[in-house]
């Protein structure tokens, strides 16, 4: 068998505003992939607070620049992932696993401050919350047989 031949992913849905909407669960891949589009930040260092003063310096992932830059990329990364779940469109613009990162990264950040903009936090949790019970459902399928 090959992997080819898999049936497309399972969906499920989410009502948004008394809509229902369809959502899927993207692809390992292309979740990865979301980390070439939007970098995530890098703590800065500082001396180990555990070693002596001549001791090598150390990620500090406590610096509260740091949290907050990790915070506000979380975000958009959140609103990418429900981007794709939702299979949202954008100026013409949709992802295409087959195209390049150049493109996808233009649609990714389109699609980023379109949910951003449209959903509140709490229908932007319920997306990736339906998303979520999708890839779930589609794991505990997998175990099954």
């Amino acid at each position: 068998m090959k992997l080819s031949e898999l049936p497309p992913l399972a969906g499920g849905s989410v009502t948004i505003r008394g809509r229902q909407l369809a959502v899927t669960a993207p692809s390992q891949r292309t979740v990865a992939r979301i980390a070439v589009w939007q970098v995530p930040p890098v703590p800065p260092l500082g001396p180990d607070p555990a070693a002596g003063s001549l001791s090598a310096w150390i990620p500090n992932i406590n610096d509260a620049g740091y949290i907050a830059k990790r915070r506000a990329w979380k975000n958009i990364v959140n609103c990418i992932e429900a981007a794709l779940g939702l299979g949202l469109e954008v100026d013409g613009l949709k992802f295409d696993p087959a195209a390049d990162d150049k493109e996808n990264s233009l649609w990714a950040y389109k699609a980023a401050q379109q949910v951003a903009e449209m959903l509140t936090p709490h229908e932007l949790e319920a997306v990736l919350e339906a998303m979520a019970a999708t890839a779930a459902a589609i794991d505990k399928d997998a175990e099954k047989k």
